[in-house]
């Protein structure tokens, strides 16, 4: 039940209840909800800090609250892992094999499906098969319709398995044969 702290909808309570005392005066009261949050707030700023490498520790040495840290956070690295998912998607999508044999492009698809994962963004299996059989050759057309036809999705280490590892030293006579 910390989330709003770092969000900013769980706000700081007012410090003071400022009452009106005798002869026009004002007193102010402790407001005990201030406390409170103040010390939960304490403990997650706390852990937040303790959380942190020491170089982008002091990028944030100068934030009060826990909301304080997150929303610098999220200034500082939000955008770069946006821009990141934003170009390792397109990388998926327009690899393309080329003069690759097939465990090296779908190594090299994999790794930037791995890392597209890793900062936060999950493509489907499905989604990353079809740019897998987007990105092969006209050669791999025949291969492509069976993957595609198949009745049920296959998973990712089915679909690599169906790829031939060296189709381009195949022949006409020798697929005849076969």
């Amino acid at each position: 039940e910390l989330e709003g702290f770092v969000d900013g909808s769980h706000v700081c309570p007012p410090r003071y209840f400022t009452n009106s005392g005798p002869n026009g005066t004002t007193i102010n009261t402790p407001n005990l909800e201030y406390q409170i949050w103040k010390k939960q707030d304490h403990i997650l700023l706390s852990w937040l800090l303790s959380s942190l490498s020491e170089g982008v520790l002091g990028t944030v040495i100068d934030c009060y609250t826990s909301c304080e840290v997150w929303t610098s956070l999220t200034n500082q690295f939000g955008a770069r892992t946006r821009a990141r998912i934003l170009h390792l998607r397109t990388q998926i999508q327009t690899t393309k094999k080329g003069s690759l044999n097939i465990h090296d492009y779908y190594s090299r698809m994999k790794s930037m499906l791995n890392q597209l994962r890793a900062v936060g963004n999950n493509m489907s299996d499905d989604d990353f098969v079809m740019c897998v059989l987007a990105g092969l050759g006209p050669e791999y057309d025949s291969i492509v319709t069976n993957i595609n036809s198949m009745p049920e999705s296959p998973s990712l280490s089915e679909v690599y398995g169906m790829l031939p590892v060296s189709y381009t030293h195949l022949t006409l006579p020798t697929i005849l044969l076969v």
